[in-house]
């Protein structure tokens, strides 16, 4: 209350005698949380209040590739102004933003990433300090997309496995108290350069054969499709969006060459589930989100493949908040750093 983090807000019954028990809440005036969760293709950007109400959401195209300076000062830019225009007054409180890369936990830094090389050993909190004067939280996309997931299910929905199927391949892992399983490094969860049998012979990205990123990525589901339906990308200047369309059509080349990528990525994670014996594994990307094709394939193929054990009380399933999972991950974080030990020591 001294700080100003928490209001009174009236009194509760205590259900008894004695005193009647004070009702305390998070201040709507303390500040708010700014969330970008950038991925290669979009950002999602978000103001929210520490009592978790979104003021404002916007969704943009971008193009990661364009380099560090130009997409960090935009959306410095773009999460300044949307905190003018919603939260005209009250101070940004956090700062919570996904990269999709895998983060040294020493230095805090994207490291070799894939998608964006030009990102590699950057400090994208170095960068942010410079515009906002508040706690700074780095993630991988794919882990708070994860923790919002968590965020949302009963605690026994724990140990929880997110895989994102987009541009790359990659999985989030939280364990039954609502940590990000990191590994030592930061590396955990790179499971698109995990390569199976069944995968054509196809070089990825990162010089290995048969990564399921290769294979079962959504760009080369549309390189597959396109091999088979060279017709259907001729009329759009946009692939993925024709790619959804196919899907939405029931195109049975599209639905085809969607089996086979959930086939191969059923092997990969039942190759985890045997190590890591989760509870719950959830699917999320562009494609979970126009066709059940996906999600059927990996189901079946991890209850035919995967020990008996592991999947005795395994559930598979699609996202719960879809294209919100990582903004209730940033919310998440941004409530960590704003109500951390450290920040009431500076106040």
């Amino acid at each position: 209350i001294k700080v100003g983090l928490v209001e009174r807000a009236g009194y509760l019954d205590s259900g008894g005698r004695g005193r009647p028990v004070q009702h305390l809440v998070l201040s709507r005036t303390a500040g708010v949380i700014a969330i970008a969760e950038l991925g290669a293709r979009h950002a999602n950007l978000a103001i929210v209040t520490l009592q978790q109400e979104i003021l404002g959401l916007e969704q943009h195209r971008i193009n990661i590739l364009d380099g560090p300076e130009p997409i960090l000062a935009w959306t410095s830019d773009n999460l300044r102004r949307m905190a003018r225009e919603t939260a005209a007054g009250i101070p940004i409180a956090a700062v919570v933003m996904s990269l999709p890369a895998r983060l040294d936990r020493t230095t805090h830094v994207p490291v070799r990433p894939g998608l964006m090389p030009n990102w590699d050993g950057f400090s994208v909190t170095q960068r942010l300090a410079r515009d906002f004067s508040c706690p700074i939280v780095q993630e991988n996309d794919v882990n708070i997309i994860a923790l919002g997931e968590w965020s949302s299910l009963p605690a026994e929905q724990a140990p929880l496995v997110v895989v994102k199927v987009g541009t790359g391949i990659g999985a989030g892992m939280i364990d039954e108290s609502g940590r990000i399983m990191e590994g030592f490094d930061g590396a955990a969860g790179e499971i698109g350069h995990i390569p199976v049998r069944s995968a054509p012979p196809t070089q990825c990205a990162c010089g290995n054969i048969g990564c399921i990123e290769a294979v079962a990525s959504v760009p080369a589901m549309i390189t597959r499709t396109c091999e088979r339906r060279p017709d259907a990308f001729e009329s759009s200047p946009d692939e993925l969006d024709c790619f959804a369309h196919l899907l939405k059509q029931a195109d049975p080349s599209a639905l085809e060459v969607v089996r086979e990528a959930g086939h191969n990525i059923g092997e990969a994670l039942a190759i985890l589930c045997n190590t890591l014996n989760p509870r719950r594994i959830v699917l999320t990307g562009e494609i979970t989100e126009v066709t059940d094709e996906l999600l059927a394939s990996v189901r079946s193929v991890i209850y035919q493949v995967a020990r008996p054990l592991a999947t005795r009380n395994l559930a598979i399933r699609q996202s719960q908040l879809g294209s919100l999972a990582g903004i209730a991950g940033g919310i998440v974080l941004g409530l960590r750093a704003v109500l951390s030990a450290d920040q009431f020591r500076r106040h």
